[in-house]
């Protein structure tokens, strides 16, 4: 629905290219893509304008589309509408476009995981309202699972996980967070996580060891 330009096209998909080289190879594409939905000419049509196309759809629905204006338009407020933004979160595993890597749709990625996270984060914090710790252990779980270099829901599962009194699953949670971060971005957590780990968490493993060296000891 939106008129995009050849020249833009060009250098948007073949960025390496001058772009005499790049504009021919977009008519060759266009003519190959006209020729792949020519079945579907009931549902799409590219329209050729003099410096550019426009592409027309009738009766198609997107995927991607259908799933961002479903989650911009519930608010989680309460039980019923939680469970359904949960359902939508579960629709869409993070990737998108996973097999391709190319420059022009990064913006849109990363503009896909910026709704998603925005909208974990309201149901978290909705059942942290409801003082439903279980379930928001499950939803930062869920979310560590679809991006997992996300720092800042590593964080506060750690925290959680402490106030449980539960400090071998925040070592096991700082560990995943570090071995993520050094193998996917090749590097350190967050100072601020990092020193609220040695303050707050270490002091207490090393007690539990001494707890479990007696205990060994006493029999």
């Amino acid at each position: 629905g939106s008129f995009v330009e050849k020249d833009l096209l060009a250098e948007m998909l073949w960025e390496n290219k001058d772009l005499e080289s790049g504009v021919s190879l977009l008519y060759t594409t266009v003519y190959n893509i006209r020729k792949a939905l020519r079945p579907y000419a009931d549902h799409f049509q590219i329209q050729n304008r003099t410096d550019g196309y426009l592409l027309e759809l009738t009766d198609v629905d997107i995927d991607t589309v259908t799933w961002l204006e479903s989650v911009q338009a519930i608010r989680c407020t309460d039980d019923e509408t939680a469970e359904a933004c949960e359902k939508l979160l579960d629709s869409y595993d993070g990737t998108y476009l996973s097999q391709h890597d190319y420059v022009w749709f990064e913006p849109k990625r990363q503009y896909m995981t910026k709704i998603w996270l925005e909208k974990a984060n309201e149901v978290i914090d909705y059942y942290n309202k409801q003082q439903n710790q279980e379930k928001v252990i499950e939803i930062l779980e869920k979310t560590i699972a679809v991006f997992p270099t996300e720092e800042d829901m590593y964080f506060k599962l750690m925290q959680l996980y402490e106030k449980a009194g539960n400090i071998d699953l925040v070592e096991r949670c700082y560990r995943q967070l570090i071995d993520t971060l050094h193998s996917e971005l090749g590097v350190e957590p967050n100072s601020k996580i990092s020193e609220w780990f040695q303050k707050n968490i270490m002091k207490k493993l090393s007690l539990n060891d001494m707890v479990e060296q007696v205990s060994v000891t006493e029999k």
